[in-house]
């Protein structure tokens, strides 16, 4: 009984790490999302037909 309370612990702890983990990345993930929609809001739509092709 004594290994499988250990084990539970172990397996507890390793899934309340996780959960810290995700939760970091999410809110990275959510600050990038907002940074790249600032970012296409403040840039003028771009066409290709607009774009010089690097060798010119």
């Amino acid at each position: 009984m004594m290994h499988l309370q250990n084990d539970y612990e172990s397996l507890n702890e390793v899934v309340l790490e996780n959960v810290h983990r995700l939760e970091k990345m999410r809110l990275i993930i959510e600050r990038l999302e907002s940074r790249l929609q600032a970012n296409s809001e403040a840039e003028p739509e771009r066409k290709a037909e607009d774009e010089v092709p690097p060798h010119y």
